[in-house]
């Protein structure tokens, strides 16, 4: 087999310059649907990375801040000769969806996790069979419609987990992600009210996602797969034939998979 390398698929742009505003990149990414980026100087080298979390900080006080003063050490590089599925496992091991790729510490682009499964998947269709049931998570983070926004994202902090399927009275009515929460505003407006905390604070009705995509047990990964890359979603809920939810899946779990990686 010929091994893809990185620089023949990775992203040469876009990237954030650390002297621009942070307000001006928190559009671009909404704009682009980035859940991360990396960070330049005027060299080109890189800097850091900053993530949708990161954005939280620029409140309407620090509306001048700069990229600079809000961006994060990257977790982890690569080169552009490194293999996808040197990136790939990288990314697993790592926990992180965004990898920036280097040479002397000069930004070449950047690798999404999205980018890595879709080429892991098409190297190895054979693995594409195995179904959802096998590599779900079975422990499942859920939260109700009537939750306060505010109580779901610490949740979501302490337990690592960036989506929790809403239920009501048992029954699975919605999904929420890390990503509604932040595009809602509710929490960057709480960090700037006077006391942190809303009279009446916004519940997960409100920005919840339904209806819900779901899948069987049976279904595949390669079906799993296919529904994340298409829809650009992270994590999908598992019902049986009554339409109980039995379990959860994301794309770590799928790139696992093909990796034929073991959880930990």
């Amino acid at each position: 087999m010929v091994y893809l390398i990185v620089k023949d698929i990775m992203r040469r742009e876009p990237f954030a310059m650390e002297d621009e505003l942070a307000t001006t990149l928190r559009a671009k990414m909404r704009e682009l649907d980035l859940r991360s980026i990396p960070v330049v100087d005027d060299e080109g080298k890189l800097v850091g990375v900053i993530g949708r979390k990161d954005l939280l900080r620029v409140t309407s006080g620090k509306s001048m801040i700069l990229v600079k003063g809000i961006a994060s050490p990257p977790i982890v590089t690569c080169s552009p000769d490194s293999t996808i599925e040197e990136v790939a496992r990288e990314m697993i091991e790592k926990d992180v969806a965004m990898i920036p790729v280097v040479k002397e510490n000069f930004l070449l682009g950047f690798l999404t996790i999205e980018d890595v499964l879709r080429v892991v998947s098409e190297r190895k269709p054979e693995r594409g069979k195995i179904s959802v049931s096998e590599v779900m998570s079975k422990e499942v983070e859920i939260c109700s419609p009537e939750d306060s926004l505010t109580k779901v994202w610490t949740r979501m902090e302490e337990t690592g987990f960036s989506g929790f399927p809403v239920l009501r009275d048992g029954k699975l009515v919605g999904i929420v992600t890390r990503k509604d929460i932040i595009e809602s505003g509710s929490i960057r407006l709480e960090l700037e009210s006077e006391k942190g905390r809303f009279r009446n604070p916004p519940k997960v009705k409100r920005v919840m996602k339904h209806p819900v995509i779901t899948l069987k047990q049976e279904d595949t990964i390669e079906k799993a797969k296919e529904i994340m890359l298409s829809k650009k979603i992270g994590r999908i809920p598992v019902v049986d034939n009554k339409g109980k939810l039995v379990g959860i899946v994301d794309r770590e779990d799928i790139l696992r998979a093909y990796l034929g990686m073991k959880r930990v």
